[in-house]
C-alpha cells in the first residue's frame, strides 16, 4: 500500500524552521545581518528573503545539535533508520570533518590502522588529529586505463598477518571514478581480527536504493561510513552524514566526538537541506535512482564509439584490481587514443557552456545524478557529444601518453610519524632540491585530492618528477603553502654544531 505524501516526506527540522519564520519573531540575537535586513546587495536580493530568515540562530524550538531531543534528533534518527545504522549524525563540515570524527571515535592515540594510500586526505588530518599510525597499502593499478584499482580482500588479510595489532581499516569506496571494493569481505576480514571497517562512502549516499547500483557500505557490514549527502543527493554543498553501528563502536563516544568537532553555530539551511535531502530519498529512492543511472546510460551510450575516445563500462573494471562493481552514474573518458588532454578538453566543454567534475591529463569525468533527468537532459548529452567530435586530431591508434598519467603514482618512504611532523619546524625548499628532505605538509592535486606525498614522508626523485608533470599539465594544487610547486616544506634539519 502506497504511503501517503505528506507521511514519507516528513522533514522534522525543515518544518520546525517553516514554523519559526511563519511566526515572524523579530531577531534580538545573531546572525547580525537580522534576518537579511543588513545583507549587502546584491546578495541579499540572490538569497531572497525567506532564505536568510531562515538563517537563524540556536532557538529553544529549534534545537541543538550538540544535546539533539528535538527535530534536529529527529532527523537524526531518521537518517539513521533510513540507511540501517544505529546512529546518525548531521555533520555540517563536509565529509572531511564526518571522516576526522569517524577515525577520532575508532582510534586512540598509537593505534595502528590499515590506510590505501590512494585514500582522500582528510583521512590524513584525522590521523594526524587521533596521532593513529598509519599502515599503507598501494590498490593494484589498472595501466589501460590509468587508474588506481581498490585495496583487494588478499592485501587486508596479509596485512593483518604482518601487524596483528591493526585496530582499523580504512577503506574508499566507490572511489572518485564510482569503482567499489569489495566492502564486504574485507569487512569479514577486519572483524574477524578484532578491528572495525571504516568507510569514506563520500561517493555513494546512494547506494542501497536501487539494485543496478552497487551496495552501501552499511549493507556490507562496514562499522561506521561518511557520506557527502551533497554530491549525489539533494542536499547544499558541505552536508554529510556520519553512519554508525554499535556493536563495535562506543556510540555515546561517537556523538561526544561529533560535538568536540562540530561548530556551536551550524547553519541550519546546511542542516534543513540534509533533512530534505534525506525525506526525498526516502519518498522516492529507487525511482531517482532510475532516473539518475537512465540519464548516464543515456550520455555513455551516446559517447561510445567516437573514434579515439574510450567510455569506462563495469565491464571493464568487475573483478580486476579489487573492483567488484561500479556506479554507473559516474561516467569516465579516456583519452589515450587522442593528441587532447582532459585538461584541454574541460576547457572546451566550458567554453560549451558545460562543467565536469574532474579533468586530468587523460580523463574527463561526468557526474550525473537524478537531477539530470529532465527535459533539456538530450540537448545536454548532445552538446557533449558536439564538442568530442569537433576536437581536432582524433586518432585510431593509441598516441603517447604523457609520463604523468601512464604511471601509477609513486610510493614514498615513511620516516617519522604525521602528528609529530605537524607539529614540527619547516622550511621550504625549491622543489627541485627537495628529494631526501621530509616532507612537512601535504602534496595533492584536486580532485579528487589523494596526497602524492604527505608529512613525514620522504621526497624522492620520482615523486618530484611525478609532480612537476602534473602542475606542468595544468593540475591545481591543493595542500602546501606554496601551490606554484616551486617550493615545498620540508622538516628543518639540524644545523652543524645544534643539539
Amino acid at each position: 500500500m502506497k504511503k501517503e505524501p505528506e507521511k514519507e516526506l516528513h522533514q522534522p527540522l525543515v518544518e520546525a524552521m517553516e514554523r519559526y519564520l511563519q511566526e515572524g519573531v523579530y531577531p534580538l540575537h545573531t546572525p547580525g545581518h537580522k534576518g537579511g535586513r543588513g545583507m549587502a546587495e546584491p546578495l541579499r536580493s540572490l538569497l531572497g528573503d525567506a532564505a536568510l530568515k531562515m538563517d537563524v540562530s540556536l532557538m529553544a524550538e529549534l534545537d541543538d545539535i550538540h544535546a539533539p531531543s528535538g527535530c534536529i534528533a529527529a532527523a537524526q534518527q531518521a537518517a539513521a533508520e533510513l540507511y540501517g545504522s544505529d546512529a546518525a549524525f548531521l555533520a555540517v563540515n563536509g565529509t572531511t570533518g564526518a571522516i576526522h570524527a569517524m577515525l577520532m571515535t575508532a582510534l586512540r592515540p598509537g593505534d595502528k590502522v590499515l590506510v590505501p594510500r590512494n585514500s582522500h586526505r582528510s583521512v590524513a588530518g584525522g590521523l594526524i588529529l587521533v596521532d593513529a599510525v598509519p599502515v599503507y597499502a598501494a590498490p593494484p593499478y589498472l595501466p589501460e586505463w590509468g587508474l588506481q584499482g581498490q585495496l583487494t580482500p588478499d592485501q587486508a588479510a596479509q596485512a593483518f598477518g604482518r601487524h596483528p595489532d591493526l585496530k582499523a581499516v580504512v577503506l574508499t569506496s566507490p572511489n572518485y571514478f564510482g569503482m567499489a571494493a569489495d566492502v564486504r569481505a574485507i569487512a569479514d576480514i577486519a572483524h574477524a581480527h578484532g578491528a572495525v571497517l571504516l568507510v569514506d562512502e563520500a561517493h555513494g549516499p546512494h547506494l542501497g536504493f536501487h539494485g543496478g547500483l552497487p551496495p552501501s557500505a552499511l549493507q556490507c557490514g562496514a562499522d561506521m561510513a561518511a557520506q557527502s549527502t551533497h554530491k549525489l543527493l539533494g542536499a547544499m554543498t558541505q552536508c554529510s552524514l556520519l553512519h554508525v553501528r554499535g556493536e563495535r563502536i562506543d556510540l555515546r563516544h561517537a556523538a561526544d566526538v561529533m560535538s568536540l568537532l562540530t561548530t556551536t553555530s551550524p547553519n541550519y539551511l546546511l542542516m534543513g537541506s540534509l533533512d530534505a535531502a534525506r525525506a526525498q530519498l526516502a519518498a522516492d529512492g529507487r525511482g531517482m535512482m532510475s532516473r539518475a543511472l537512465a540519464a548516464a546510460d543515456r550520455l555513455r551510450e551516446s559517447l561510445t564509439g567516437l573514434a579515439g575516445l574510450r567510455v569506462l563500462w563495469e565491464a571493464d573494471v568487475a573483478g580486476r584490481a579489487g573492483v567488484t562493481a561500479l556506479d554507473r552514474t559516474k561516467v569516465t573518458l579516456h583519452l589515450d587514443r587522442t593528441d587532447v588532454t582532459g585538461i584541454e578538453l574541460g576547457g572546451r566543454l566550458r567554453e560549451a557552456g558545460l562543467a565536469v567534475e574532474l579533468v586530468d591529463p587523460r580523463h574527463v569525468l561526468f557526474l550525473v545524478t537524478y537531477a539530470d533527468a529532465g527535459a533539456e537532459w538530450p540537448a545536454v548529452c548532445g552538446r557533449i557529444r558536439g564538442v568530442l567530435e569537433a576536437l581536432p586530431a582524433w586518432q585510431g591508434a593509441a598516441a603517447a601518453v604523457p609520463a604523468a598519467a601512464a604511471p601509477a603514482l609513486p610510493l614514498t618512504e615513511a620516516v617519522l610519524p604525521l602528528r609529530q611532523v605537524f607539529y614540527g619546524t619547516t622550511e621550504p625548499v625549491p622543489l627541485d632540491r627537495a628529494a631526501g628532505r621530509i616532507c612537512g605538509e601535504t602534496v595533492s592535486f584536486y580532485p579528487p585530492g589523494i596526497p602524492v606525498v604527505l608529512p613525514g614522508e620522504r621526497f624522492t626523485e620520482p615523486i618530484i618528477a611525478w609532480c612537476k608533470a602534473r602542475k606542468a599539465a595544468g593540475l591545481p594544487v591543493s595542500g602546501p603553502a606554496d601551490t606554484t610547486l616551486a617550493t615545498v616544506r620540508v622538516l628543518r634539519e639540524p644545523r652543524d654544531g645544534a643539539r
